[in-house]
């Protein structure tokens, strides 16, 4: 490994020497307190990464994959990196081998994650670097073949149409059968030919990506030039472009299941922020439960914010602080074993109150009896007032004034979780426990509380105040009033998917701001993917959580203020972590801006943003490092850790914001599927969709944005737009219709 700097070059005056060693820990510990780390490829790492920057580049690779091919994967701030071993072939650093697809291997490096746009999809801890299949391996070797004398009658882009057809037929030929490989190439070399000839493809490109596959088929070099060249020369006498072409005759990539409205399409959360203890507990219980990595993680985070809730703040700048307590919202369908896993986090916590109810269930028992005999014995005085004259009686009211002062009050043992509880009997239960608490519940029944299921009318206020710590009074009917000076709930509400979608109609959810307090975690269901013979987890691992969960636990608090009361301690921001949380609001306050702003759809949501990064450092940290916490700043690879965390969540919000109606262009985009159901167009123009939804949808940038949406989950796919012959207004682009949704119409 080595050091880069955010612009990707290597942070050393030389990197050379680290083709041919590894980096000592001295020199590890050295480079990445403010840097990226890197990884060297080729055979000092025995790593061979494609390189993807864009998503028709990650597109043409998957397609030459073969089907449920798995290798670890990382996202980069324009596509993917995939990760292979290198083995005994020696490949070196190649450009645009296919368009936008470049590899990295002998005398290269990689930007490794986490970092800002790089995360694992398929970890390296979760699965082994693959070989190279045959029809990438073909691409790699065999490159320096003389160029055919072709004219060059092609850009040298090709169209995305024209990319996909080339992934399709080297996809093809790659399976083709030994006897039938040179028909074949002649077959593709003509209909590839035709996309050449009508500016779909660049021929060099589409020669060299031909030569390649024939060599890993083990077709000769003379043989397979001739007949590429065959090919390619009668196939340009044909020109074809995908308006003139009948769909289907260049073999098109195959049409996905297209993925519906109320659908999650958030990635996966990062498990890399948590510490090593948290992590691996994650993914046992993933394994052993086959439930989703997300909906653990966000069960963890949770247990681990109630237990340590209003002992710590984050310390952000001089005027402005922020607590650690978490509202978490998953959502999973039915069946999805959310009361198992939401079990398996909050055990310790469970475990913790139900001891501490044991250890002082003989005081309680005690203060309970004496306070009976007090009762009695001023329920004997109060007896003897009738009868008494009136010096008596003024005796005995004082004696009763004095016994009733002195009542013993009953200790309660701590509690740090409820359930289904009304917001008063919240408010109670706070005073009682140092004025924190958590709920954690896999149902929606809490939010029907607060629309005023009991009471007629939302009672919002203390869900409101308890998340930033404000001030409470509650006035109740029968007893004195609560006071609460600084409030701290966690909630870790785990789900159906129809309690989100109904969340926004509830009045004053969003309008009053709590919506925009949650952090939301939508994962993708594992329903039907799940594996029946499970490993439970393993001994150590469960171990490790109930540890790591005890000490935060008992963390005791950092004094006592004049009243008594529990004080904080306040986390300091290292000068790395304050500039990197500082650079982060910064990159997202342009995208608030009201009506042009990216986020402006859920600003709410997004101004809280920064504020949850803030806090989800805090809280890492201390799950980091435990009792040494208050001791430490935070330092800037928490701090980066947890904003890589925050940028997810933000997809995270946005599919769920898009389920409840909020996102505009999700809204814009189902009378455009409306239509294509209704009227089943096998292919249609833009005008043709802005005539039908104009009622709806009056501007042409709407149907677009719209269109773009559908594209997006598999509903539609564009063609190239035609060029106008003169002046005047361009031609409207195509799309062609999933048969998939014609079907189902």
């Amino acid at each position: 490994m080595i050091p880069v700097k955010a612009d990707k070059r290597p942070a050393l005056a030389s990197w050379k020497e680290f083709q041919t060693r590894r980096a000592s820990q001295e020199e590890l510990q050295t480079w990445f307190g403010p840097h990226q780390i890197a990884i060297v490829t080729g055979a000092i790492s025995d790593l061979l990464v494609i390189d993807c920057d864009s998503p028709e580049a990650v597109d043409i690779v998957k397609r030459l994959l073969p089907e449920g091919f798995q290798t670890p994967t990382a996202t980069t701030p324009r596509g993917l990196h995939f990760y292979f071993k290198q083995g005994a072939q020696q490949v070196k650093n190649a450009v645009n081998i296919l368009h936008g697809v470049d590899v990295r291997g002998e005398g290269g490096y990689v930007v490794a994650p986490p970092g800002p746009g790089r995360r694992w999809l398929t970890r390296p801890d979760q699965c082994p670097l693959a070989e190279l299949p045959q029809a990438l391996a073909g691409l790699l070797t065999n490159r320096a073949s003389e160029p055919l004398p072709l004219p060059a009658t092609a850009p040298s882009q090709g169209a995305p149409y024209g990319q996909a057809a080339l992934a399709n037929e080297l996809a093809n030929l790659a399976q083709t059968p030994q006897g039938q490989r040179n028909d074949a190439l002649n077959a593709s070399a003509f209909r590839l030919g035709q996309l050449v000839a009508g500016g779909q493809l660049a021929a060099p490109q589409v020669e060299a990506a031909l030569m390649a596959i024939a060599a890993s088929l083990g077709l000769g070099h003379g043989e397979a030039r001739k007949t590429i060249a065959s090919g390619l020369g009668a196939g340009q006498q044909e020109p074809r472009t995908p308006e003139t072409a009948a769909f289907g005759e260049t073999a098109p990539p195959s049409w996905p299941d297209p993925v519906p409205f109320d659908s999650c399409q958030a990635p996966p959360l990062p498990l890399d922020p948590l510490p090593g203890w948290a992590r691996d507990y994650v993914l046992a219980v993933d394994e052993h439960t086959q439930t989703p990595a997300c909906m653990v993680m966000a069960n963890v985070l949770g247990a681990a914010s109630t237990a340590i809730a209003r002992k710590f703040v984050v310390r952000v700048k001089a005027d402005y602080h922020e607590p650690l307590n978490l509202y978490i919202l998953t959502t999973a369908p039915p069946a999805e074993r959310k009361t198992a896993v939401q079990g398996l986090c909050f055990k310790p916590l469970h475990t913790w109150e139900a001891e501490q109810a044991q250890a002082m269930a003989q005081e309680i028992k005690r203060a309970q009896s004496q306070r009976k005999s007090q009762e009695a014995l001023i329920a004997g005085l109060r007896h003897k007032l009738g009868k008494a004259n009136p010096e008596e009686r003024q005796d005995l009211l004082a004696e009763i004034d004095e016994l009733e002062l002195g009542l013993i009050e009953a200790p309660t043992p701590p509690r740090l979780l409820a359930d289904d509880i009304t917001p008063e009997a919240l408010a109670l239960r706070m005073a009682q426990n140092d004025e924190r608490m958590g709920i954690a519940s896999t149902e929606g029944g809490l939010f029907d509380t607060l629309a005023g299921r009991y009471s007629g009318m939302p009672n919002l206020d203390l869900v409101l105040k308890a998340h930033a710590g404000e001030p409470m009074r509650v006035d109740r009917k029968n007893g004195q009033p609560i006071s609460l000076t600084n409030p701290a709930l966690t909630l870790c509400i785990c789900t159906q998917p129809e309690v989100l979608t109904g969340l926004a109609g509830k009045p004053g959810f969003r309008g009053r701001g709590l919506l925009g307090r949650f952090a939301y975690v939508m994962p993708k269901s594992r329903l039907g993917h799940r594996a029946v013979d499970t490993r439970p987890i393993p001994p150590a691992v469960r171990l490790a959580y109930e540890q790591a969960m005890r000490v935060l636990l008992e963390l005791p608090w950092a004094g006592r203020d004049d009243n008594g009361g529990p004080q904080a301690y306040v986390l300091r921001l290292s000068p790395g972590a304050s500039a990197a949380w500082l650079e982060f609001c910064q990159r997202l306050e342009p995208s608030l801006e009201p009506q042009l702003g990216q986020m402006a759809f859920i600003s709410d949501w997004c101004g809280k943003l920064t504020g949850l990064a803030a806090r989800l450092a805090g809280l890492i940290h201390v799950m980091e490092h435990l009792a040494q916490a208050p001791d430490l700043a935070i330092s800037r690879q928490t701090m980066e850790r947890a904003l890589t965390l925050a940028a997810v969540l933000l997809e995270h919000a946005k599919a769920a914001f898009g389920m409840m109606g909020a996102d505009p262009d999700i809204e814009a985009a189902r009378p455009c599927l409306n239509w294509l159901r209704r009227e089943r167009p096998e292919r249609f123009s833009v005008r043709d969709c802005h005539r039908a939804v104009a009622g709806r949808l009056p501007k042409v940038d709407q149907v677009r944005k719209a269109l773009g949406i559908l594209d997006e989950r598999g509903y539609v796919r564009p063609e190239q737009a035609s060029q106008a012959n003169g002046p005047g207004r361009p031609s409207s682009l195509f799309y062609r219709v999933n048969p998939k949704v014609l079907e189902a119409a």
